[in-house]
């Protein structure tokens, strides 16, 4: 068996938010990313729902920082002086698991319950009747590279769905996270890779998007055709030219852009 990170694979999330080959380039193999502590809260969330085995396996709960008395507003411990000198020497003993602060742990299981408990959510994600955390591989068969895909979860025949958790699932802040985050070419690349790999000919993906807050609501959103198409044609564009930059060994020149200053910098005085 593969290991799914250090595999070289292309995979939706090395695409996605690529403007350019280069940009492309320096995050697939010159950037070591750092994951910050919202996407273990989503990681942890995650497993919590799709890997219940795993999840206390996974996580170590800091709880004796010296100085109590140190709140902030959000219920975590001040990191000024002695509590940021136990959480690192905890971090450290633990280097392979995620740390949270009780709070933050505790938001972990709010935000999971809070989708868990909606009636016929148990049916809509059955381990028993589906598959979790399905890692995929294949080559592409237009361009010969190589592609890899982790999908949260789905079932034969049926559907795939990804878990999202948001700042806000406003359908603004939605809107503005599919163009961020173009959650759409993800959908389309998921889609396209099971089918290549199973055989099968899906066509339906659903997003979980869970909004992190006191007190955190769910949407389900069945992906349009108009967007897994548009999301489709963009990394199929990515991938034709991440494949001719290969090939020809050159990717400043497939990445000039053209730029032209917005008009709005030209509204100050400029003249002396």
């Amino acid at each position: 068996m593969m290991n799914y990170f250090k595999n070289t694979a292309i995979s939706g999330s090395d695409l996605a938010g690529c403007r350019t080959p280069a940009e492309f380039y320096q995050r697939k193999y010159l950037h070591k990313t750092k994951e910050a502590d919202y996407f273990d809260i989503g990681t942890s969330a995650h497993a919590f729902i799709l890997q219940p085995q795993e999840f206390n396996k996974m996580i170590v709960v800091a709880n004796d920082f010296p100085d109590k008395d140190k709140i902030n507003k959000d219920g975590t411990f001040s990191k000024i002086g002695a509590n940021g000198i136990y959480l690192n020497s905890i971090k450290d003993q633990y280097p392979d698991k995620i740390v949270f602060e009780p709070v933050i742990y505790q938001n972990v299981i709010d935000y999971a319950e809070s989708v868990k408990k909606i009636p016929g959510f148990d049916d809509f994600i059955n381990l028993e009747t589906g598959f979790a955390e399905r890692e995929v591989f294949a080559e592409d068969k237009e361009t010969r590279l190589k592609l890899k895909g982790r999908i949260d979860y789905g079932k034969k025949k049926k559907f795939l769905a990804d878990l999202k958790f948001c700042k806000s699932i406003s359908d603004r802040d939605l809107a503005y996270d599919f163009r961020d985050y173009e959650y759409h070419l993800r959908a389309a690349f998921y889609l396209d890779l099971y089918n290549l790999t199973t055989g099968e000919d899906l066509n339906t993906f659903i997003y979980v998007c869970i909004e992190k807050s006191e007190n955190p609501i769910a949407r389900f959103l069945k992906l349009s055709e108009l967007d897994v198409n548009a999301g489709r044609e963009m990394y199929r564009v990515r991938l034709n030219t991440i494949a001719e930059c290969y090939r020809s060994g050159e990717w400043i020149l497939n990445s000039i852009e053209n730029f032209q200053c917005p008009e709005w910098i030209y509204n100050k005085q400029t003249n002396f």
